[in-house]
């Protein structure tokens, strides 16, 4: 009797083993999913905070080149020191 139940038992316990197996190896492969969206992501912010960077590096380019053209600064004489 007791030889069956062991047998019993070890076939319980190799019957988890598949269903296990498949749920560890789906964990991996959501966490794997996962990362790669959350890089993909964080490529896409990145390469939208650079765009905005250089749109507004742009920007001060051009103010500056147009200050740089005003009569009143181009011709300005630097002020005196008064103390």
């Amino acid at each position: 009797m007791s030889d069956l139940r062991l047998r019993l038992v070890l076939l319980v316990l190799l019957s988890f083993g598949p269903p296990a197996a498949l749920l560890v190896t789906s964990e991996l492969q959501w966490r794997r999913d996962e990362l790669g969206s959350a890089r993909r992501e964080l490529m896409r912010a990145a390469a939208l905070a650079g765009a905005e960077f250089d749109a507004r590096l742009k920007s001060a380019r051009l103010l500056l080149a147009g200050l740089a053209n005003v009569a009143a600064v181009r011709d300005a004489q630097e002020p005196r020191c008064s103390a």
